[in-house]
């Protein structure tokens, strides 16, 4: 399984080297407003959209790479 830096620029060629799964955050940096009084500034939480964008172009590199060539 790989994971730790797979993203929407290089998952399709880790799916072409063999890798048969994934993991990744889809991590957003949020602002946390309490920076202002001496909090941490911002912390990642997961973003769905970009969650479902990843295992989208995963279904279909997948569904392609089944089909063959046409």
């Amino acid at each position: 399984m790989a994971g730790g830096g797979v993203t929407e620029a290089n998952l399709v060629s880790v799916l072409e080297a063999g890798v048969d799964a994934v993991h990744f955050s889809a991590g957003a940096r949020v602002f946390d407003p309490s920076a202002e009084a001496g909090g941490y500034g911002a912390h990642q939480v997961t973003d769905p959209a970009r969650a479902r964008a990843l295992v989208e172009l995963a279904r279909s590199h997948v569904a392609a790479a089944v089909a063959g060539p046409r």
